[in-house]
């Protein structure tokens, strides 16, 4: 009889110690209980016969207590399924499966709420930078920042592995190294350290992560360097790209005056030097000449001019103008108004595959690597492409058994704008015309479970 009175009072101290469980938590744990307590007092009728059993389940409530304790949803949910010796009833399976549920219910909710948590902290935080007039302004949100960096103490009540919660925590951390090297340089500007201070910015200028858009960085660049009004009033002159050729003359003319007033800075200088390159390449490009993309070309040089608004607003008008001849689209493959330059591209490479010109859409694609030195585009469907302009070109060349292999390729990446029908009927084609080629190409695809990337 011993089992039969330490196994419920384990019970009981089971339901009393259990964590602030939902509302929908608490009541499939409160079943769970029942459903145990019953299996516990079938089981203590013959204690003699079931003393394994019995042994077993007083370590599994151990297990689950010990869990709640910790209040750690994940170990709990793993241990639900680690009997041991005990094999649970129907009923008490069935309770299992609905605290689980539960428990994944609420992991669910704490992950959405956690994840709102770490956002609002960034927006915080971008919002105090803006406002910050002394290092001290910058204490409480550098500690919110300090705690949030990393929260896995063993007592996490969110999924640590959800794809959001990882990328945010990525910011954390690299926002509270922004904010650390922005209150050094308010510390160095409130100070009078000038050299310390543009050298801060500097290096906040070279970081992957901002809180401040860059173009604000290198305009405190300026203003920590005294500035030049002169020289901005000259810049605000050039809104088009037609009045560029003036506002380069102006600047040259006044940049050559001789007096170390009108010396340019080595932003200065960086900014004259962009609007000549972007001259050039306009004038070329009225002359019917070709345009070359370095002229677009970002870069992650932490005097780079092209982050101020003036001149990104003349590359991007450049880059409208220009882009559809750099990629050799028909002439009727225009900007529409409004329409940004990753959005075009996109529309130019669905425009592309449904009119058979996979060279364009590769094309496409590669100036956007190039230009923006990433892709909009998800890997598979970069991927899908190149497989897709692979099997074409094998198919052109009469190799019937690697275009099988690639055309399956293509339609296993599941790839958003490369039309399945289509591919099918190439596939198709092959299999009536070259019925050996095609099954060499199944078999191999079939035996290899071979990717695009694999085969170029």
């Amino acid at each position: 009889m011993k089992a039969k009175i330490l196994i419920p009072l384990l019970l009981l101290c089971l339901a009393t110690s259990s964590p602030a469980l939902s509302p929908e938590g608490k009541e499939a744990y409160g079943e769970l209980v029942a459903k145990l307590n019953n299996e516990i007092e079938e089981l203590a009728v013959h204690a003699d016969d079931n003393q394994n059993e019995i042994l077993s389940l007083r370590q599994y409530l151990r297990q689950i207590d010990n869990a709640l304790a910790q209040q750690n949803n994940r170990n709990i949910i793993q241990i639900l399924s680690n009997f041991g010796n005990f094999v649970p009833s129907a009923k008490v399976q069935k309770a299992l499966d609905s605290f689980r549920k539960a428990l994944e219910n609420e992991t669910a909710a704490n992950t959405r709420a956690y994840i709102a948590e770490l956002e609002g902290i960034l927006t915080k935080a971008a919002d105090t930078l803006h406002h910050a007039e002394k290092p001290e302004d910058l204490d409480k949100i550098l500690d919110s920042l300090n705690r949030n960096q990393f929260r896995n103490d063993g007592e996490e009540d969110f999924d640590g592995n959800d794809p959001a919660v990882r990328r945010l925590v990525n910011e954390i951390s690299s926002a509270r190294q922004f904010v650390a090297a922005w209150q050094d340089y308010i510390q160095a500007s409130n100070a009078g350290n000038i050299e310390q201070s543009i050298q801060s910015l500097r290096n906040l200028a070279q970081q992957e992560t901002t809180l401040v858009p860059r173009s604000q960085i290198l305009a405190r660049i300026a203003f920590e360097q005294g500035g030049d009004e002169e020289f901005v009033k000259l810049l605000e002159e050039i809104p088009t790209l037609d009045d560029m050729r003036e506002g380069i003359r102006k600047m040259s003319k006044r940049k050559t005056g001789g007096s170390r007033g009108f010396e340019y800075g080595s932003e200065q200088q960086e900014i004259f030097t962009t609007l000549k390159r972007i001259d050039t390449t306009y004038r070329d490009f009225l002359a019917g000449m070709p345009v070359r993309a370095e002229t677009f070309q970002q870069s992650n040089d932490p005097g780079e001019a092209t982050a101020l608004p003036a001149i990104v607003k003349l590359r991007a008008d450049l880059l409208r103008l220009t882009l559809p001849r750099m990629l050799e689209l028909p002439a009727d493959t225009l900007l529409k108004e409004n329409e940004n330059i990753d959005n075009f591209m996109t529309r130019a490479t669905h425009e592309a595959v449904r009119r058979d010109d996979i060279a364009a859409a590769i094309r496409i694609r590669d100036m956007r690597q190039y230009i923006f030195r990433t892709s909009s585009q998800a890997d598979k469907d970069s991927e899908a492409l190149s497989g897709y302009f692979s099997a074409r070109q094998q198919i052109e060349a009469k190799q019937w058994m690697p275009a099988v292999i690639s055309l399956h390729e293509t339609l296993k990446s599941g790839c958003s704008f490369i039309p399945a029908a289509k591919v099918g009927e190439l596939l198709e084609a092959i299999r009536n015309g070259h019925p050996e080629d095609y099954k060499k190409g199944m078999d191999e695809f079939l035996s290899t479970g071979s990717t695009p990337a694999s085969r170029r």
